[in-house]
């Protein structure tokens, strides 16, 4: 009979991942493969000190979009096309924390959240538990079986920053600590080098030191300062409070944004998105000891309350991306408001060929961002060849690059050749930071992009 075999796996807190010198594999009882597997393989060092998250010994602050399942032509059975395509919507987003939502994942979406340089915190679908569900013994046993079945498929992708065992459950009761406890060593048993957290609400609404939230290795706070947890001038103080009752926690926002039936209708509600979005990043961003925080959401998705009970089953209107992916302005603002740099490019023309350019590319200001770059390159190229200059830039005083420039002069003809621009931005272990490849062929001197439209973009501050 067909027989299987496969890598051992290995790893830590400190480090992620395992490397053998055979792929899994189904032979046939004279040793012919029938099938085989192949599985990206990734090492990451991840700690928390001092309240500070640590990605390769470097602190970082990161943010992200948190993504449903869920489209119109697919329903929630999606299929590898249409995970791909959100997930690359994420890395223009500057996606780098994100969790994906309140259930097991595909693998898909595991594999380009490894490539992306994204961290993961994936949940099992314990949510909105009462005391007496959390306490409930048959609960529990399917709780464990669930979570040891998405670490025994999920485990060794390096994207995998933490395991969620719940989501807007009564922690702050005996029920709730007696699971969290059983939770935690049940994970630690199976995967001892992976944090343990779970998604909290009520923190939200009363920043009280709770002995579940104590128990997990950061707080995780659903927090909507501006329609369900308070007011929006309420998060400033609310942090504060957070700061006292919790010196010795790093904190996640695992949810905020803007839900649209807080609105009189869609238009409106991104408006509101939109000023609520920057509004709390910025005061995420004055706390330190915020090591990351989760927009909600990328997509709307469907639900059979629409939020609130006795709402009419349908589309939660709740997205950066209505369901068919259609970009509202808040897209763009939050895209803006997440780049660790920002290029900008000028070309030298004669007439309508351009003969030359000007790169300049600046770090962004203090906040919650990317990584920090390392170093910075732009080049033009014709043909397959590359003309290449880069330029260390400083360390500014909140951890990103204060800057480089690029000067060039290159013959840039005819309509017919590509034409590359890359940018790369790798942090301090030469890992992905950030930056984006864009490739323009054919290229057409003296054409101009098609233009989006001014009313869907976001107004400028200044």
């Amino acid at each position: 009979m067909p027989s299987w075999s496969s890598p051992s796996r290995s790893g830590g807190r400190s480090a992620r991942g395992s490397c053998t010198g055979s792929l899994p594999s189904l032979r046939d009882e004279k040793g012919v493969v029938l099938d085989r597997r192949e599985d990206t393989v990734g090492l990451r060092t991840l700690a928390i000190r001092d309240r500070r998250l640590y990605v390769n010994d470097v602190a970082v602050r990161l943010t992200g979009v948190t993504r449903h399942e869920d489209s119109p032509w697919e329903g929630a059975a999606e299929t590898r096309g249409t995970i791909l395509h959100d997930m690359r919507d994420l890395a223009a987003l500057h996606v780098t924390l994100t969790r994906p939502v309140h259930y097991p994942q595909p693998q898909s979406v595991f594999d380009a959240a490894d490539r992306a340089g994204m961290l993961l915190i994936p949940e099992i679908p314990i949510w909105q538990m009462t005391a007496a569900q959390l306490g409930d013994p048959r609960l529990l046993v399917r709780a464990k079986a669930m979570m040891a079945e998405m670490i025994a498929e999920s485990g060794n992708h390096p994207s995998v920053l933490a395991w969620s065992v719940m989501n807007e459950s009564e922690a702050a009761t005996p029920q709730g600590l007696a699971f969290v406890k059983a939770m935690k060593a049940h994970i630690n048993a199976i995967d001892p080098g992976r944090f343990v957290t779970f998604a909290d609400s009520q923190i939200a609404e009363r920043a009280v030191r709770v002995p579940a939230l104590v128990e997990a290795d950061f707080v995780m706070a659903n927090a909507y300062f501006g329609t369900w947890s308070g007011g929006a001038d309420k998060v400033g103080p609310w942090l504060d409070a957070f700061d006292k009752a919790y010196p010795d926690r790093m904190l996640v926002i695992s949810e905020f944004g803007w839900p649209g039936p807080f609105s009189k209708d869609s238009a409106s509600a991104d408006v509101a998105r939109t000023d609520n979005l920057k509004d709390q990043l910025a005061a995420f961003a004055t706390r330190p000891w915020v090591g990351g925080a989760i927009f909600w959401s990328y997509a709307d998705y469907r639900s059979n309350k629409n939020l609130f009970a006795g709402l009419a089953d349908g589309y939660v209107d709740h997205g950066l991306v209505d369901p068919d992916r259609q970009r509202r302005p808040s897209y763009f603002a939050w895209e803006a408001a997440n780049r660790a740099v920002s290029a900008k490019v000028d070309l030298t023309m004669a007439g309508e060929t351009p003969t030359g350019f000007t790169a300049t590319v600046l770090g962004a200001a203090k906040g919650l961002a990317l990584l920090s770059a390392g170093w910075c390159a732009v080049a033009l190229a014709r043909d397959g060849r590359r003309s290449r200059g880069a330029r260390r830039g400083r360390t500014g005083a909140a951890g990103h690059r204060a800057g480089c420039h690029r000067d060039g002069v290159r013959q840039l003809v005819g309509p017919s050749h590509a034409r590359h621009r890359h940018r790369r931005y790798p942090d301090r272990g030469g890992a992905r930071a950030g930056g984006v490849v864009r490739e323009y062929e054919p290229f057409k001197a003296g054409s101009a992009a098609f233009p989006p439209d001014p009313a869907q973009l976001p107004k400028d501050p200044s």
